[in-house]
């Protein structure tokens, strides 16, 4: 059984879930902080995507 469940909104309000251990979502937010404070630190991606 899952420690944490992680819930992810999709498509067409379709939705992906994770169940995952407590471990796994630690791993988890480290490697989307990390990137987060990887592309907040790059002043060329800055407005990527904007239209």
């Amino acid at each position: 059984m899952a420690d944490v469940s992680v819930r992810l909104p999709a498509e067409a309000g379709s939705e992906i879930v994770l169940n995952l251990s407590l471990s796994q979502a630690v791993r988890l937010i480290e490697s989307l902080t990390g990137r987060i404070a990887d592309v907040m630190t790059k002043p060329e991606r800055v407005g990527v995507g904007s239209r």
